[in-house]
């Protein structure tokens, strides 16, 4: 939610889609490594796992729908169900994005 959360914001005060996008990832991507932080443990977003990937594919489809006039609220909706569907199988099925060394 907080990816959507971010995206609105940032559309709502006129700021160009894919900037809103990013908005809402780091608005996601941050707060997760703020909590991670005060855990005391190591921030997900340094794990293997997907992470601002599936943030960023939510945006798309948040932004996408908001452009073609579905009410936000379903429109949140359906995006975070998207971020959480491909974080939830990312974890399940070990999914991970390619290391470069």
């Amino acid at each position: 939610m907080f990816t959507v959360i971010g995206i609105q914001k940032g559309l709502h005060a006129g700021i160009h889609p894919p900037l809103a996008v990013m908005m809402g990832i780091l608005t996601a991507v941050m707060g997760g490594i703020v909590r991670d932080v005060l855990c005391n443990e190591i921030p997900l977003i340094f794990h293997k796992e997907i992470y601002a990937t599936a943030c960023l594919a939510g945006g798309v489809f948040f932004t996408f729908f908001v452009f073609m006039n579905m009410a936000e609220p379903f429109a949140a909706l359906i995006s975070a169900g998207v971020i959480f569907t491909i974080r939830s199988l990312s974890v399940r099925k070990g999914w991970a994005l390619p290391r470069f060394k």
